[in-house]
């Protein structure tokens, strides 16, 4: 029996069918290589590799042009004053009743990283080694300072990290061994309590699988993997819906996207004009005119493209919100142009954000370090505080809904963005 979303897809698909236009006539002679690089796994990261690529081009992909998508137009943005950072008071004090204190290693000496503040008022964390290494999630409780593990220890499986919180359920992925060709296991645990299970296996069929998420949205489970048979070819994104026996069922309207770190939105898989280099076998990129980001909503099956405002033609954009600055002055505005604030006296040349979480939320940072200067900025209020400097993860930057404010000997101070008002 066909599911809901099956069900909305085919009616979606049906009423686009005469809406998509024909492709150019040199739409593939434009598509050219990906690429990837290597790059350190971090908690919360969901790999040991990531695409990085300039788009200045055509991205095909599966999902017809006249499914409700947006065209990318131009608009003007309207911002109030903006706000002075340089008057910006510390944000433990913005906070107060949002700061959170945790014990800094668990009993057997680990640090880890807080995912998400769960029901009974106990934590979801990510540990990793004292000397390296990562851990699979675990529930902490701060009361005792005790961890509780969500699933057995077996040591031919490797934490791949990215642990996903959705609406019911907590997931990550675990790989049934170390190399990158090997199966993918997704592991599902409740929020409400109780130990995790295996939901599902892919299998990447003796293809390199470089980047992958499973998490939850609408109600089921879904993998987001990536695959590539070399270092400069083509690459096959794809997404499955985990049936209630594990099988992995293609959704086919979601070929060619691959994740961002905003379920349920996907985006065409990243392209660059590249000269190979075989000895090396990677690109080297080439400069390419900017090209606003579009996204897909998994749930909704929509099409979003941020508008771009003329006097920032290159903002970055996520989902919800988009980016630019411009001199000294730091201006967010939403992807339909709505909601523009701006921060002023931004110092360095190089400012940039960490994510949105729960899409009000980012962390601006300034300068490199010695002199690094971090803000967290309260979109919805344009509210803006300072963060402590801090060189030690995971006690300062973003990582879904906490921000690092430092790290002590005993303790990890935190801010618990749920419970600013």
């Amino acid at each position: 029996m066909a599911t809901e979303l099956e069900q909305r897809l085919e009616r979606v698909l049906s009423a686009a069918a005469g809406m998509a236009p024909e492709p150019e006539d040199d739409f593939t002679a434009r598509v050219t290589t990906r690429t990837r690089h290597r790059r350190r796994v971090r908690a919360g990261m969901v790999t040991a590799a990531a695409v990085v690529a300039v788009a200045g081009i055509a991205t095909p992909f599966a999902i017809p042009d006249g499914v409700q998508r947006q065209d990318a137009t131009q608009v003007r943005i309207s911002p109030g004053p903006p706000v002075d950072v340089t008057t910006a008071r510390p944000a433990e004090e913005l906070w107060p009743d949002a700061v959170v204190r945790l014990p800094a290693t668990l009993p057997d000496g680990r640090p880890y990283s807080v995912a998400h503040r769960l029901p009974d008022g106990r934590f979801l964390i990510a540990p990793f080694g004292v000397t390296g290494g990562y851990f699979p999630p675990e529930v902490l409780d701060a009361t005792t300072g005790q961890s509780t593990k969500l699933m057995p220890d077996n040591p031919s499986l490797t934490y791949m990290g990215g642990i996903q919180v959705g609406p019911t359920l907590a997931v990550w992925l675990m790989q049934q061994g170390t190399a990158t060709t090997a199966p993918i296991e997704v592991w599902a645990a409740p929020l409400s309590g109780g130990p995790a299970t295996r939901r599902g296996v892919f299998d990447p069929q003796q293809r390199k699988a470089y980047m992958a998420r499973g998490y939850e949205t609408g109600g089921s489970l879904y993998l987001t993997v990536s695959t590539t048979a070399g270092p400069v070819e083509s690459n096959d994104a794809a997404t499955y819906r985990l049936g209630p026996d594990g099988a992995m069922n293609r959704v086919e309207v979601a070929d060619g996207l691959t994740i961002t770190d905003y379920n349920p939105w996907l985006k065409p898989t990243a392209t660059a004009q590249c000269s190979p280099l075989p000895s090396a076998g990677r690109c080297v990129l080439w400069q390419a005119p900017f090209l606003p980001v579009r996204f897909f909503n998994l749930e909704t099956i929509q099409w979003r493209t941020p508008l771009v405002a003329p006097e920032y033609p290159e903002p970055n954009c996520h989902p919800e919100w988009c980016f630019a600055h411009k001199d000294d002055v730091w201006t967010a505005y939403r992807f339909d142009g709505r909601g523009a604030v701006s921060l002023s006296k931004l110092s360095g040349d190089r400012p940039r954000n960490f994510g949105v979480s729960l899409s009000r939320f980012t962390v601006i940072m300034t300068d490199t370090s010695p002199n690094i200067k971090q803000y967290l900025w309260d979109l919805k209020t344009n509210t803006v505080g300072v963060i402590p400097d801090s060189a030690h993860f995971p006690a300062n930057g973003m990582w879904h809904d906490f921000v690092g404010l430092r790290t002590t000997g005993t303790e990890i101070v935190m801010l618990d963005l749920a419970r600013i008002p």
